[in-house]
């Protein structure tokens, strides 16, 4: 968008776990993009080096104060439209659209209780808050190409301010999230990718529904993904979905 708008020169770096829709989409806004190593603390890495040999400036994808600050405004608008909300439920990767909903949400009602959502393969928040420190983990293939993938050990912002405003971190399967995609996709007629459908995950198991109450709001943020893989994904849990919903 800063290329094709201010004519700024825009270069994303990313893995070759990115799926191809995604890079297309950012092709299409005018930026350039290198696939750069095999997670995104490598293409990461590559960012930082173009930084120093190119006089270009980093900005994290998640750890970065204006990144956070509009991530923020989703709160706002949650809570400006439904003030009796009691719980919020966020996908969580990096932590910045986490630590941006939990801060805002915090600061206009201190009692909201805030929840992240995260794949349980390589949760690099999940696992670094358990620990009290920032631990390192690897970076899978999964449906939730948003979700797994390590943060760095120069994190800033986003793991202190997870550990202090989120309430809790929960995981959820690599099946929940494709049951989640087709349940979307079914029955709400909504396009999610994997990321986006975390938190509806977490609303088709029963028992974190009992303990969520009547207000509450699931953040489901993403849409891109193939409707090839979309489809196969609902046709493989259609029966399952129409079974149970």
């Amino acid at each position: 968008m800063l290329q094709k708008k201010l004519n700024i020169k825009a270069v994303i770096c990313i893995s070759e776990l990115v799926p191809k829709i995604k890079v297309d989409a950012i092709k299409a806004l005018g930026a350039k993009v290198a696939i750069v190593g095999k997670n995104q603390e490598e293409a990461t890495y590559n960012a930082l080096q173009m930084e120093k040999e190119e006089g270009m400036r980093y900005i994290s994808a998640f750890d970065d104060p204006l990144i956070i600050a509009g991530q923020a405004t989703t709160a706002l608008e949650i809570l400006e439209q439904n003030p009796n909300t009691t719980t919020i439920l966020a996908p969580v990767s990096g932590g910045g659209l986490m630590s941006g909903v939990a801060f805002a949400a915090k600061a206009l009602k201190p009692d909201i209780q805030i929840i992240g959502v995260t794949n349980n393969s390589e949760p690099a928040i999940y696992s670094s808050i358990k620990a009290g420190k920032i631990v390192q983990v690897g970076e899978t293939e999964s449906l939730a190409d948003a979700l797994p993938g390590p943060i760095s050990h120069n994190n800033q912002y986003t793991f202190k301010m997870c550990e202090r405003y989120v309430d809790d971190i929960l995981l959820i399967s690599e099946e929940q999230i494709a049951q989640a995609m087709a349940f979307s996709l079914l029955k709400e007629k909504q396009v999610l990718e994997g990321g986006g459908a975390a938190t509806m995950a977490l609303l088709l198991k029963d028992e974190y529904v009992q303990n969520f109450g009547e207000n509450t709001v699931a953040i489901c943020s993403g849409n891109s993904v193939a409707m090839d893989t979309l489809l196969k994904i609902t046709s493989t849990h259609k029966k399952f979905i129409n079974q149970n919903f």
